[in-house]
């Protein structure tokens, strides 16, 4: 219809293929630059909502797979002190972690103990 050049495709959009007349978005867990012809998974400990032109690191106590659309929040009995985290790691036998998103495990006090790791609580 008139058109002598094409546009690009912008930020966290892409055209799969040549004579497209629309932009696709990206979905979750993706993203893209300008003039992309497909979209590129996140990495795990990253996240993105739709039509996103990077990906996001998780933050401390929270954990992401790739191609994820949010971070996770680590279990209880599990933790992570680093950004960008794929995995929580285990409390050690010797310490718990009563709660959700935890960036330490607590350490068993005198008279308690924890026999197993990732453990929620204390035994006496």
């Amino acid at each position: 219809n008139g058109s002598t050049s094409c546009d690009v495709a912008t930020n966290g959009t892409y055209t799969a293929a040549t004579g497209m007349t629309a932009l696709s978005t990206c979905p979750p867990g993706t993203y893209s630059g300008r003039a992309s012809a497909s979209c590129s998974d996140c990495p795990g400990g990253t996240w993105s909502a739709a039509g996103s032109a990077t990906c996001t690191s998780c933050g401390v106590g929270e954990y992401s797979y790739s191609r994820a659309s949010e971070c996770t929040l680590c279990a209880a009995g599990t933790a992570t002190d680093t950004t960008g985290s794929s995995s929580c790691s285990a409390c050690e036998a010797g310490s718990y972690q009563s709660k959700n998103g935890s960036t330490s495990c607590d350490v068993a006090t005198n008279g308690t103990y924890t026999a197993a790791t990732g453990m929620t609580a204390l035994s006496t």
